[in-house]
Order: structure tokens, then C-alpha cells, then sequence
């Protein structure tokens, strides 16, 4: 039996208040991968000015750089709750692309990704 993917949650969020908006979507997102099948390989969050930028991500930096250096062909996926928790102005493509890049996919927890969309950017079905 093949091992289960990993699951790298990752959100960003500008506001310090509202933190349990931002806690609710990372509950959602460790729900989500559970119900999936999916080992949790951890979170990973850009909070205020770095949540706002698509120039200076330091926390998704280390999730990609994290995903690229697991060895072996098992699946790895970057989960958000909602595609705007990359980017809500940017090229959201370029984050996917990055993930790809990493030997990952990227999804979301409304069943929406790149091997769901047929978007496989290279990498072979879950």
C-alpha cells in the first residue's frame, strides 16, 4: 500500500484582528485533508505585510522549499481553504506553478486543484 499524500496547509492573512477568521479556514483546511486520506505535513502561515505581498512570502518560500526536498514519489499537495488564500490580485498560477516546480499540486477545501481541473502541470494523478 502506497503511502497517503502530504498535505502542506498553507494561508495568509494581513489583519491582526480577526485571527479567529483565520483560524477557522486552518481548521478547515486540517478537516478537509483528514476526510481526504491525507497525512498532515504541517502549516504554514504569512501574517500582515508578507500576506499582502506577491514579492516577499517568506513562509510560503519554506513551504515549497519543505515539499521539494521529500524524497520518493509521494504525492505532495499545498491546501488552502479558497484560491484567494495565495493570492487575491496576483498571478495565482505562478504560486501553483511553484508548487508544481516542487514536485506538488496544489487544491482547495471546495474540491477545486490543479489534478481536479486537469491542470496536472506535469504530475501524475493522486
Amino acid at each position: 500500500m502506497s503511502e497517503p499524500p502530504l498535505a502542506f496547509i498553507y494561508d495568509r492573512h494581513a489583519s491582526p484582528r480577526a485571527r479567529a477568521v483565520l483560524d477557522l479556514r486552518l481548521e478547515g483546511c486540517r478537516n478537509w485533508a483528514l476526510a481526504q486520506g491525507w497525512e498532515i505535513a504541517g502549516r504554514w502561515v504569512d501574517l500582515g505585510d508578507d500576506a499582502l505581498s506577491d514579492a516577499h512570502r517568506p513562509r510560503f518560500d519554506e513551504l515549497v522549499t519543505l515539499m521539494r526536498g521529500i524524497p520518493g514519489g509521494r504525492a505532495r499537495i499545498c491546501l488552502v481553504h479558497h484560491w484567494d488564500r495565495l493570492t487575491r490580485y496576483g498571478d495565482r498560477f505562478a504560486y501553483q506553478r511553484r508548487v508544481a516546480g516542487a514536485g506538488g499540486s496544489t487544491a482547495t477545501t471546495f474540491g477545486e486543484g490543479d489534478r481536479v481541473a486537469g491542470v496536472l502541470l506535469g504530475q501524475e494523478a493522486w
